[in-house]
């Protein structure tokens, strides 16, 4: 009997232990996730909301933030459930303008009855509303708590006041940012315009000038080339066919073609040089020079020997007379003096000097023209050497 007693005492003793364990293993399913709700009216310091979510064992999740507006990310992990805590604030103040959670794996009764608590029953009068959504609105805040399914729970909460706020405050620095960069593109671009019209009007301006100065230059030689014809028309109706001409062209410091023709008339003892006529007896000497070393490549020079002239123009006179005397002169002896230089490149001058006290020194430039400077030179040294 006593041991039958004692079975019936374990049994059941065995059975309150399995029904207070079930009851344990109920209760503690039926304990829903317990979340601190922020009133951000009251609330708002992002310091102090990170402070309270650090007590309530979150950590702070680095993420990439994709939007223009600032924010953090924490999250808790326990047994069969994970929480994700995003909120937005402003730069300046720090201040929390909307937050919102992400539950998986909890029980949404009791976050709903504590809401309730909070704010009250939900909206009932919205135009749309959906299932498992409940929404709390007001002039200041906007509150969304949407139940997905048993284990997925969104819930949000912002304040309109700081939440315009920040976006006033983000959209001044956007716009100061996009003013920037507009001005600096426009400023580029005027920049850019400006520069190209310069670069076009002085392309244009060299250019007018280049034509301008091509229409003169022809002008100009045409005019000389039909004066020279002239001048050298009335030469030949007045002396007849030149014995020898030379056409010298050369640039001027205005970059002008200029003519100066070299016309031999013999028969008259005349050579024209330019417009002026002189005569084959005004030629005195010659010489040509390299202008940039002024060293003379070849020069003479032809001198009469005073005593010889005038004992050759006595002796003529006693014989001949008047006639004679003139012949003596001319036949008197005469010493010319030569000198050579090193050929040097540069602009080729020929110097001719004449019996004249108002021009003493007739001088050509023939540039870079050394076989026609070398051509006027010798025509100088024969013209001398006939006289």
């Amino acid at each position: 009997m006593h041991t039958n007693m004692v079975h019936l005492i374990n049994i059941k003793t065995f059975f309150l232990v399995i029904i207070f364990l079930f009851a344990n293993h109920i209760s503690g399913n039926s304990q829903e996730m317990k979340l601190h709700f922020f009133d951000l009216s009251k609330e708002n310091s992002l310091d102090a909301i990170v402070s309270q979510l650090s007590e309530d064992g979150f950590e702070e999740k680095k993420e990439q933030n994709k939007s223009n507006i600032p924010s953090v990310c924490y999250t808790k992990s326990g047994e069969g459930e994970y929480i994700r805590f995003n909120c937005n604030y402003t730069p300046k103040t720090k201040q929390v303008a909307s937050y919102w959670y992400r539950i998986y794996g909890g029980k949404s009764t009791s976050i709903l009855n504590e809401l309730k608590s909070l704010y009250g029953e939900p909206n009932s009068d919205l135009e749309y509303h959906a299932p498992n959504v409940f929404e709390w609105h007001s002039e200041l805040v906007d509150i969304k708590l949407n139940i997905k399914d048993g284990n997925w729970i969104d819930y949000s909460y912002e304040d309109k006041t700081s939440n315009k706020q920040l976006k006033e405050e983000i959209g001044r620095e956007l716009s100061s940012g996009e003013l920037f960069a507009i001005l600096f593109l426009i400023g580029f671009c005027l920049i850019g315009v400006l520069l190209a019209y310069i670069f076009y009007k002085q392309n244009k301006k060299k250019r007018f000038q280049k034509e301008l100065y091509e229409i003169k230059r022809k002008e100009e030689l045409n005019k000389i080339i039909k004066s020279n014809k002239s001048f050298i028309k009335g030469l030949m109706e007045k002396y007849g066919t030149p014995t020898r001409t030379i056409s010298i062209k050369h640039n001027q410091g205005d970059d002008t073609m200029q003519f100066c023709d070299i016309i031999v008339f013999q028969q008259f003892n005349k050579i024209i040089i330019g417009r002026k006529e002189y005569n084959f007896c005004d030629i005195m000497n010659s010489s040509l020079h390299d202008e940039n070393t002024q060293d003379a490549i070849i020069a003479q020079t032809t001198r009469t020997k005073t005593g010889s002239m005038l004992g050759r123009a006595v002796l003529g006179a006693l014989t001949f007379g008047i006639a004679g005397a003139v012949v003596g002169a001319v036949t008197a002896k005469k010493e010319s003096t030569s000198t050579i230089s090193p050929n040097h490149s540069g602009s080729y001058i020929v110097t001719i000097g004449l019996k004249s006290i108002e021009e003493p020194v007739l001088t050509l430039e023939f540039g870079n023209d050394k076989t026609k400077a070398e051509e006027v030179y010798a025509l100088m040294q024969a013209i001398i050497a006939m006289k």
